[in-house]
């Protein structure tokens, strides 16, 4: 059990400051490059966002 807990600590710590970082680089770039029509900064930052969801879902479920 603890080493369960100890593990999905460590997976939500890995995984919210992945999270953290997407939004850094998602307004960084966005703000930075508001007058481009590269929008790819816009869609990058989504697809970790569900990326990170899909994982964090997938964990719960199987070892719980």
């Amino acid at each position: 059990m603890m080493i369960t807990f100890l593990s999905f600590f460590t997976f939500n710590l890995v995984f919210y400051t992945f999270e953290l970082l997407c939004f850094y680089y998602y307004f960084y770039f966005y703000n930075n490059n508001i007058n481009n029509n590269n929008n790819y900064y816009y869609y990058y930052y989504y697809y970790f966002y569900y990326y990170y969801y899909y994982y964090y879902y997938y964990y719960y479920y199987y070892y719980y």
